[in-house]
């Protein structure tokens, strides 16, 4: 999921990609928020390049 997210795929897009709902998409996309300190895509992304990934 990690990998879609920072690819700017949409929970919509990344749900279809790994066969789950929307509604888990968007949980596991807050807990991942919760769980860095990031506050939005962009910055995770951002991040995660600079990282290597």
């Amino acid at each position: 999921m990690f990998s879609l997210l920072i690819q700017a795929k949409t929970n919509k897009q990344i749900a279809r990609a790994l066969h789950l709902s929307d509604a888990t998409v968007r949980s596991y996309v807050s807990e991942i928020f919760e769980r860095t300190g990031f506050n939005n895509r962009g910055e995770l992304t951002i991040t995660a390049i600079k990282a290597g990934y």
